[in-house]
C-alpha cells in the first residue's frame, strides 16, 4: 500500500494549494511510501501520493491519469481481481502503460462512476478527481483495511491516509473530542467516523464520499455506503453436505491466498501457530519456489509467547521461520511510540509487539505480509459466542433486562465480585436494542464499559451523558434484530472490532509505519460472501468455533494445530506493573498529569492503585476478578493519558521518563 492526500478548495475561487504545504503533507507520511512522491496540482485541487513500490516499480508513478487526461487519481492499496477488470477495460479500448493496478482507477471511473467501487475485490483507499465535472470522490474498502481521514477547515477539504497528514497543513487546531473518548471506553477502539481529534473524520468502511461543485461557491457532499447487508440463511445445518462445503471453502481460500501473493517483491507471512495464520502459511508456501518466510513474536511472558507452537508448525510445513525475541521491557518501552503511530489510545499492549515485529520485517527487506485477521469475525472464533450460547435462555423475544430478575441477579453477583457496583440498566438495554438484541457481545462489552469508565471524573461524565456511542457507529438495528443471536455477534465483531482495532492499531498503522503492507486472505470478497451463506452450525459447532475452517485446516496442518483452542494474542495487564508503577506509567498516572487532562478523578485512581497493591499480596483466586477490573480501567486511563500528552501537550511528552 501507499499513502495518499490532497486538498479541494470549497470557496469556489479556484485557489491553488501552496506547494510547500503539499510537501509537508507528503513528508508526514513518508513511511507509507519511501520510494517516490507524486503531485497533481490545478486550480482548486491537489492530489498527493507517497509510493511503496510493489507492482511495476518502473512505471507505476502516481497520480495516475486516464487516457483522455480528464480523470486523475491517487490510490493506496491492491485490487485482487485486477486482471479481470483490466481485461474488461481492454475490451472497451482502454490502453494501459503499466502493470500497476492503480492505473485501473481513472478508467473505472470513466466507465462506471460511483458504481465502480462495488466491483473491486481488494483493500483500498483512493481519491478520484473528475476535472470535467468538478467532482472529487473518496472511497474506502469494505472492511476499512486502508485508512482515510478528512476534515474541512478554512473552506478547504483536506484528506489523507493518516491524521498527521491533515495536521501537517497547520490548518487544524488540535483539540480532543470527548465523545471519541466515550466511544473508545465503550468499544476499546474507535470503529466509527469519529476520531480523537475534533474536526477530523474517518471515512466509513465500504463507503464513498462524493463532493460535487453545484455552483460557483457551493459544494454538495454525499456519503454513500456501497456494501449491502449480508443475507444470512435460515436453512438448517445438514451433515451430508459438509464434505462439499469443505472443498468449496478450501478452493476459495486457496485462490484468495494466491491472489495476495501478486507483486514484484518478496512476500512473507505472520505466523502465530494458531489455525488462521498456519493455514495461510501452508497454502502460500505451496506457491513458492523457495520456503515461505514467516515471522513469529516470542516474549517469555504470558499470552505474548507464540514461539513454541509456531516452531512446530514451521517445521512440519518446511517454512523459513524467524523468531523475534523481545523482552517485556522492550514492548513496554515501545508503547508510547505505538500511541504516536496509531494516533489514538490503544488498549492492547501486544500491538506494540506487532509494531516492533514490522520493523524486523522491513529490515529483512520484506514488503508484503499475509495476516490471519478476519477468520474469527467470519467463522465465529471469539469467546463471547460461547458465552452467548451458554446464556441462550436469556434470548427471549422483546427481552427487557430491567424485568429479567435472573439476568440481573447474575450480572450483579458478577459485578459485585469485581467491585464496580450496579450497572446502568437503562443504558445496557439501549445498547442491546441498538445492536438488535441481547448477545454475548453486549454482555462482554457492557462489563468492559464499567471497567474503563470507573475512573472518570463527574465533570467529564456530565459532558458525555447525552451521548450513546452505539448510535454513532452506523448499525442497522432493525436488520440486526431479524438475525439470529450468533449472526448479530458476527456483525458486531466485523463492524466494530475488525476495523476499529485489528485492521488499524494491530494492522495498517503499525505495519505501514515500517513500510510493510499486510494482506488479509480471509477478507476476500468471495470468501466473505461464502461465509455469510453458511449456517451458523458450520461456524460454532457445539462449543467449537470456526468448525468448517478447522475441517479445511486438517488438509494442510497437523491435527493438533487444526483443532487448537482459540488463544487471544493479548498482553497481560500485569505488564504495566500498576501495583508498582514507574517510568512513564507513574508519570502519566500522577496527580499532576491526571488533573491536567481533566478526564479522570485522581482520588479514584489513587485508591485503585492502593487496592491493587493489597490484592497483589493476597494469593487467592477470589480476588482475581477485582484485580482484572482495576487493571482494565487503569490500562484505559493510561492509554488516553498517553494520547493526550502525545498530541495535546506535545512539549510535555518529551519529559516522560
Amino acid at each position: 500500500m501507499c499513502g495518499i492526500g490532497g486538498l479541494l478548495d470549497l470557496s469556489g475561487q479556484g485557489r491553488i494549494p501552496d506547494i510547500a504545504l503539499l510537501e509537508n503533507m507528503a513528508n508526514a507520511m513518508f513511511h507509507r511510501g519511501p520510494d517516490e512522491d507524486g503531485f497533481y496540482i490545478d486550480k482548486g485541487i491537489a492530489l498527493i501520493s507517497r509510493r511503496l513500490n510493489i507492482m511495476d516499480p518502473q512505471n507505476g508513478k502516481q497520480p495516475v491519469v486516464s487516457n483522455d487526461k480528464n480523470i486523475y487519481a491517487v490510490y493506496n492499496g491492491e485490487i485482487f481481481n485486477y486482471q479481470n477488470i483490466r481485461n474488461t477495460l481492454n475490451s472497451k479500448g482502454v490502453k494501459f502503460f503499466s502493470e500497476c493496478d492503480s492505473e485501473l482507477i481513472p478508467h473505472l471511473w470513466l466507465e462506471f462512476k460511483s458504481k465502480m467501487w462495488e466491483q473491486i475485490n481488494g483493500q483500498f483507499a483512493t481519491a478520484v478527481w473528475d476535472s470535467r465535472l468538478n467532482v472529487l470522490s473518496l472511497a474506502r474498502d469494505q472492511f476499512g483495511i486502508a485508512p482515510l481521514f478528512y476534515g474541512i477547515i478554512d473552506k478547504w477539504l483536506v484528506f489523507g491516509s493518516e491524521i498527521r497528514v491533515l495536521l501537517a497543513t497547520g490548518l487544524f487546531p488540535i483539540q480532543q473530542d470527548p465523545k471519541a473518548i466515550s466511544q473508545y471506553t465503550t468499544f476499546f477502539c474507535l470503529p466509527s467516523s469519529r476520531t480523537m481529534f475534533q474536526g477530523i473524520k474517518s471515512l466509513s468502511p465500504g463507503s464513498y464520499l462524493l463532493i460535487k461543485q453545484t455552483s460557483s461557491a457551493f459544494f454538495e457532499f454525499n456519503e454513500v455506503r456501497f456494501i449491502n447487508n449480508k443475507a444470512y440463511p435460515e436453512n438448517r445445518f445438514t451433515k451430508n453436505i459438509e464434505s462439499k462445503l469443505v472443498e468449496e471453502l478450501n478452493t476459495i481460500l486457496l485462490e484468495s491466498v494466491r491472489k495476495r501473493l501478486m507483486g514484484d517483491c518478496d512476500v512473507g507471512a505472520f505466523l502465530s501457530g494458531g489455525v488462521d495464520s498456519s493455514i495461510l502459511a501452508a497454502m502460500a508456501n505451496m506457491y513458492m519456489d523457495k520456503p515461505l518466510r514467516t515471522y513469529t513474536i516470542s516474549i517469555n511472558h504470558g499470552g505474548l509467547d507464540e514461539a513454541g507452537l509456531a516452531a512446530k508448525t514451521s517445521k512440519s510445513l518446511g517454512l523459513n521461520g524467524s523468531i523475534l525475541n523481545l523482552s517485556q521491557s522492550e514492548v513496554m518501552d515501545a508503547y508510547p511510540d505505538l500511541i504516536r503511530v496509531a494516533e489514538a489510545p490503544v488498549f492492547d499492549l501486544s500491538c506494540a509487539a506487532v509494531m516492533l515485529q514490522a520493523r524486523r520485517v522491513r529490515d529483512d527487506g520484506i514488503r508484503v505480509m499475509l495476516a490471519g485477521e478476519g477468520a474469527d469475525e467470519l467463522f465465529g472464533g471469539y469467546p463471547w459466542h460461547k458465552i452467548s450460547k451458554f446464556t441462550s435462555f436469556l434470548n427471549q423475544p422483546n427481552f427487557d433486562i430491567q424485568q429479567g430478575i435472573v439476568c440481573r441477579m447474575l450480572i450483579e453477583t458478577g459485578l459485585k465480585a469485581c467491585g464496580v457496583g450496579k450497572p446502568d440498566y437503562h443504558r445496557f438495554q439501549r445498547m442491546a436494542d441498538l445492536s438488535g438484541g441481547l448477545t454475548g457481545w453486549n454482555q462482554v462489552h457492557g462489563f468492559i464499559i464499567l471497567c474503563m469508565q470507573q475512573f472518570m471524573c463527574a465533570d467529564f461524565l456530565s459532558t458525555i451523558s447525552d451521548y450513546e456511542p452505539y448510535e454513532d457507529i452506523g448499525l442497522n438495528s432493525s436488520w440486526l434484530k431479524g438475525l439470529s443471536r450468533f449472526n448479530r455477534e458476527l456483525e458486531m465483531s466485523q463492524h466494530v472490532q475488525l476495523p476499529g482495532l485489528l485492521l488499524s492499531s494491530k494492522g495498517d498503522r503499525v505495519n505501514m509505519n515500517s513500510s510493510v503492507e499486510a494482506r488479509y486472505p480471509f477478507l476476500d470478497s468471495n470468501l466473505v460472501d461464502f461465509a455469510s451463506k453458511l449456517h451458523e452450525d458450520y461456524k460454532l459447532n457445539g462449543y467449537v468455533g470456526k468448525y468448517l475452517l478447522r475441517k479445511v485446516a486438517e488438509k494442510w496442518l497437523p491435527k493438533a494445530t487444526a483443532w487448537r483452542r482459540k488463544a487471544m494474542f493479548r498482553a497481560p495487564f500485569e505488564s504495566f506493573s500498576f501495583s508498582k508503577p514507574s517510568g512513564y506509567v507513574e508519570f502519566l498516572l500522577s496527580k499532576e498529569c491526571i488533573d491536567k487532562t481533566m478526564i479522570f478523578d485522581y482520588s479514584k485512581i489513587s485508591k485503585a492503585l492502593q487496592d491493587l497493591r493489597t490484592l497483589d499480596s493476597i494469593k487467592m483466586q477470589r480476588v482475581l476478578p477485582r484485580k482484572r477490573c482495576i487493571e482494565i480501567g487503569l490500562a484505559s486511563v493510561l492509554s488516553i493519558q498517553c494520547w493526550h500528552y502525545t498530541f495535546i501537550v506535545k512539549s510535555a511528552f518529551s519529559a516522560i521518563p
